[in-house]
């Protein structure tokens, strides 16, 4: 099965690739925008991850006839009322720029004299044919910290550490993130609808 993922984060592409790897679902061929000698930036104007989701996923899907999948993802932290959440790639007002998004959270939690914060990652995934529309999610429980640590990852990667692990996901190894991640359990759940509505 052919799937286009409605993204130009080549991060994002390429851990869907190694969660579909983990899963031992090799049947899915995963296709992106530049596949196609192309770039496409949809407005992201939508107030909630559903929103987002769809709105990525119809443009996609519109361009090139393909089945698609566009997710959204945030970063909730709860003494911050679930914030940055839809936001939480432009969270300190510059689309895109993780450092100074992590360092505003760091702020934050200083400023609250927080060395912990209960937050989960949150995923949505929109999945588009010529017949279906629907959504899955996927979250990962666990608390940020008001450090960095780690090198790999991106994002909110370097202070987030979820329940159980005393690592953040960016001290850990990708196979070790993306058994747990909320993008890994929205994979999986979107495998589980796909092959439930026999479309793989």
């Amino acid at each position: 099965m052919k799937l286009i993922v409605a993204t130009n984060n080549k991060h994002k592409l390429s851990e869907i690739n190694q969660i579909l790897d983990l899963l031992q679902y090799n049947n899915i061929e995963l296709l992106c925008s530049a596949d196609f000698g192309k770039k496409i930036i949809p407005q992201e104007t939508g107030t909630t991850y559903f929103e987002n989701a769809e709105i990525k996923a119809r443009e996609f899907f519109r361009e090139f006839k393909i089945s698609t999948i566009a997710d959204d993802s945030g970063l909730e932290i709860d003494f911050l009322d679930g914030k940055p959440g839809v936001f939480s790639s432009c969270f300190a007002g510059e689309e895109g720029n993780h450092t100074k998004n992590r360092k505003k959270v760091i702020e934050l939690l200083n400023k609250a004299n927080l060395t912990e914060a209960k937050s989960r990652f949150r995923c949505i995934i929109c999945y588009i044919d010529n017949n279906e529309k629907f959504f899955v999610e996927g979250t990962v429980e666990g608390k940020i910290i008001p450090e960095e640590r780690g090198e790999n990852g991106f994002g909110y990667d370097s202070m987030f550490i979820a329940d159980g692990f005393d690592k953040t996901f960016a001290e850990m190894t990708d196979n070790e993130k993306n058994r747990i991640s909320h993008r890994a359990n929205a994979i999986k759940n979107l495998i589980e609808k796909l092959i439930s509505k026999n479309i793989l």
